[in-house]
Protein backbone atom coordinates (compact mmCIF):
# COMPACT_ATOMS: atom_id res chain seq x y z
CA UNK A 1 0.00 0.00 0.00
CA UNK A 2 3.16 2.15 0.78
CA UNK A 3 4.16 1.92 -2.61
CA UNK A 4 0.54 2.84 -3.58
CA UNK A 5 0.61 5.70 -1.95
CA UNK A 6 4.24 6.52 -2.80
CA UNK A 7 3.46 6.55 -7.15
CA UNK A 8 0.88 7.86 -6.64
CA UNK A 9 2.55 11.50 -4.47
CA UNK A 10 5.25 11.38 -6.86
CA UNK A 11 2.16 11.48 -9.76
CA UNK A 12 1.01 14.52 -7.70
CA UNK A 13 3.60 16.43 -7.81
CA UNK A 14 4.15 16.36 -11.35
CA UNK A 15 0.51 17.33 -11.82
CA UNK A 16 1.12 20.22 -9.01
CA UNK A 17 3.34 21.49 -10.90
CA UNK A 18 1.86 21.18 -14.19
CA UNK A 19 -1.33 22.69 -12.53
CA UNK A 20 1.04 25.77 -11.33
CA UNK A 21 1.54 26.64 -15.09
CA UNK A 22 -2.26 26.99 -15.72
CA UNK A 23 -2.99 29.31 -12.72
CA UNK A 24 0.23 31.97 -13.48
CA UNK A 25 -1.51 31.66 -16.94
CA UNK A 26 -4.71 31.77 -16.02
CA UNK A 27 -3.52 34.90 -14.05
CA UNK A 28 -2.45 36.76 -17.42
CA UNK A 29 -5.56 36.09 -19.50
CA UNK A 30 -4.40 33.18 -21.49
CA UNK A 31 -5.62 29.73 -21.51
CA UNK A 32 -4.40 25.80 -22.37
CA UNK A 33 -4.42 24.53 -25.74
CA UNK A 34 -3.72 21.39 -25.31
CA UNK A 35 -1.58 18.81 -22.73
CA UNK A 36 -0.47 15.52 -21.98
CA UNK A 37 2.75 13.30 -21.30
CA UNK A 38 6.38 14.46 -22.95
CA UNK A 39 9.40 12.60 -22.05
CA UNK A 40 10.69 13.65 -18.82
CA UNK A 41 6.95 14.30 -17.57
CA UNK A 42 4.17 16.39 -19.05
CA UNK A 43 3.41 19.84 -20.85
CA UNK A 44 1.12 22.36 -21.69
CA UNK A 45 0.41 24.29 -24.25
CA UNK A 46 -1.22 27.97 -23.77
CA UNK A 47 -2.75 30.40 -25.98
CA UNK A 48 0.16 32.88 -24.88
CA UNK A 49 1.75 31.70 -28.12
CA UNK A 50 -0.94 34.38 -30.02
CA UNK A 51 0.42 37.40 -29.42
CA UNK A 52 3.92 37.22 -27.88
CA UNK A 53 3.56 40.45 -26.06
CA UNK A 54 4.02 39.56 -22.42
CA UNK A 55 3.82 41.26 -19.42
CA UNK A 56 7.59 41.16 -18.14
CA UNK A 57 6.21 39.54 -15.04
CA UNK A 58 4.83 36.46 -17.05
CA UNK A 59 7.93 34.44 -17.54
CA UNK A 60 9.61 34.83 -14.56
CA UNK A 61 6.46 33.81 -12.57
CA UNK A 62 6.19 30.68 -15.30
CA UNK A 63 9.65 29.47 -13.52
CA UNK A 64 9.27 30.82 -10.45
CA UNK A 65 5.38 29.67 -9.23
CA UNK A 66 5.85 26.01 -10.92
CA UNK A 67 9.06 25.88 -8.83
CA UNK A 68 8.04 26.68 -5.61
CA UNK A 69 4.90 24.55 -5.69
CA UNK A 70 7.55 21.51 -6.75
CA UNK A 71 9.28 22.41 -4.05
CA UNK A 72 7.19 22.37 -1.40
CA UNK A 73 5.10 19.67 -2.14
CA UNK A 74 7.95 17.39 -2.29
CA UNK A 75 8.51 16.87 1.47
CA UNK A 76 5.10 14.39 1.08
CA UNK A 77 7.25 12.24 -1.34
CA UNK A 78 9.83 12.21 1.48
CA UNK A 79 7.85 11.08 3.94
CA UNK A 80 6.01 8.23 1.93
CA UNK A 81 9.42 6.92 0.75
CA UNK A 82 10.76 6.40 4.34
CA UNK A 83 6.97 5.20 5.36
CA UNK A 84 7.97 2.46 2.35
CA UNK A 85 11.41 1.85 4.01
CA UNK A 86 9.52 0.88 6.94
CA UNK A 87 9.89 3.96 9.33
CA UNK A 88 6.78 5.00 11.40
CA UNK A 89 4.64 7.60 10.53
CA UNK A 90 5.90 10.26 12.98
CA UNK A 91 9.51 9.06 12.56
CA UNK A 92 8.66 8.88 8.79
CA UNK A 93 7.71 13.05 8.96
CA UNK A 94 10.68 14.06 10.95
CA UNK A 95 13.08 12.65 8.88
CA UNK A 96 11.32 13.72 5.35
CA UNK A 97 11.31 17.17 7.83
CA UNK A 98 15.16 17.73 8.31
CA UNK A 99 16.95 20.24 6.59
CA UNK A 100 18.78 18.05 4.16
CA UNK A 101 15.91 16.70 2.65
CA UNK A 102 14.17 20.05 2.79
CA UNK A 103 16.97 21.48 0.44
CA UNK A 104 17.06 18.27 -1.47
CA UNK A 105 13.30 19.43 -2.11
CA UNK A 106 14.93 22.93 -3.81
CA UNK A 107 17.52 21.24 -5.73
CA UNK A 108 15.31 18.26 -7.34
CA UNK A 109 12.69 21.04 -8.00
CA UNK A 110 15.00 23.25 -9.48
CA UNK A 111 16.88 20.55 -11.61
CA UNK A 112 12.86 19.07 -13.12
CA UNK A 113 12.59 22.70 -13.59
CA UNK A 114 15.36 23.21 -16.50
CA UNK A 115 13.08 22.94 -19.25
CA UNK A 116 11.30 25.55 -18.10
CA UNK A 117 14.35 27.82 -17.38
CA UNK A 118 15.05 27.34 -20.80
CA UNK A 119 12.03 27.53 -22.70
CA UNK A 120 11.53 31.11 -20.07
CA UNK A 121 14.68 32.72 -21.48
CA UNK A 122 14.40 31.62 -25.19
CA UNK A 123 11.09 32.50 -25.47
CA UNK A 124 11.25 36.26 -26.02
CA UNK A 125 14.22 35.74 -28.89
CA UNK A 126 12.54 32.65 -29.97
CA UNK A 127 8.61 35.36 -30.60
CA UNK A 128 11.28 37.64 -32.46
CA UNK A 129 12.51 35.42 -34.71
CA UNK A 130 9.30 32.86 -35.82
CA UNK A 131 6.69 33.92 -37.75
CA UNK A 132 4.27 31.10 -36.14
CA UNK A 133 5.30 30.97 -31.93
CA UNK A 134 2.11 28.72 -31.67
CA UNK A 135 3.32 26.02 -34.66
CA UNK A 136 6.86 26.55 -33.31
CA UNK A 137 5.69 25.84 -29.40
CA UNK A 138 3.81 22.51 -30.83
CA UNK A 139 7.06 21.40 -32.91
CA UNK A 140 9.24 21.86 -29.87
CA UNK A 141 6.73 19.50 -27.91
CA UNK A 142 6.92 17.30 -30.20
CA UNK A 143 10.52 16.50 -30.60
CA UNK A 144 9.92 15.73 -26.55
CA UNK A 145 7.56 12.95 -28.24
CA UNK A 146 4.48 15.03 -26.97
CA UNK A 147 1.30 12.76 -27.09
CA UNK A 148 -1.63 16.10 -26.67
CA UNK A 149 -4.80 16.01 -25.37
CA UNK A 150 -6.41 19.23 -27.17
CA UNK A 151 -8.58 21.08 -25.17
CA UNK A 152 -12.35 22.33 -25.82
CA UNK A 153 -10.74 25.78 -26.18
CA UNK A 154 -7.96 24.80 -27.90
CA UNK A 155 -9.86 22.94 -30.60
CA UNK A 156 -12.08 26.49 -30.97
CA UNK A 157 -9.10 28.46 -30.96
CA UNK A 158 -6.41 26.54 -33.37
CA UNK A 159 -9.84 25.73 -35.41
CA UNK A 160 -10.51 29.74 -35.97
CA UNK A 161 -6.59 30.73 -36.13
CA UNK A 162 -5.14 28.24 -38.80
CA UNK A 163 -8.99 27.57 -40.47
CA UNK A 164 -8.46 23.84 -39.97
CA UNK A 165 -8.70 20.99 -36.97
CA UNK A 166 -6.54 20.66 -33.92
CA UNK A 167 -5.30 17.49 -34.69
CA UNK A 168 -4.04 18.83 -38.64
CA UNK A 169 -2.38 21.93 -37.14
CA UNK A 170 -0.54 19.63 -34.89
CA UNK A 171 0.34 17.44 -38.16
CA UNK A 172 1.36 21.17 -39.82
CA UNK A 173 3.53 21.61 -37.13
CA UNK A 174 5.49 18.57 -37.66
CA UNK A 175 7.09 20.00 -41.00
CA UNK A 176 8.51 22.82 -39.48
CA UNK A 177 12.69 22.03 -39.33
CA UNK A 178 13.61 21.38 -35.91
CA UNK A 179 15.08 23.84 -33.55
CA UNK A 180 17.31 23.43 -30.73
CA UNK A 181 15.49 25.27 -28.20
CA UNK A 182 19.03 25.03 -25.97
CA UNK A 183 21.17 26.36 -28.78
CA UNK A 184 18.51 29.45 -28.55
CA UNK A 185 18.89 29.81 -25.02
CA UNK A 186 22.59 30.07 -25.28
CA UNK A 187 22.98 32.51 -27.92
CA UNK A 188 20.19 34.92 -25.25
CA UNK A 189 23.09 34.71 -22.68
Amino acid sequence: MSWLLLIIAVLGVAALHELAHVLVARLFGYRPLAWGPVAGGGFIIFDDTFEPHWSPFYWPLQLLVPWLATSASLPLVWLLTFRVAGYGWAAAAQAAATQAFVLLSLLISAAGSLGDLVLVTAMPRLAASEPDLTLRDMRLHQALRARPFFTRHGREALQRRYGEPAEAVWERAKQIPSKSLFRLWQRTK
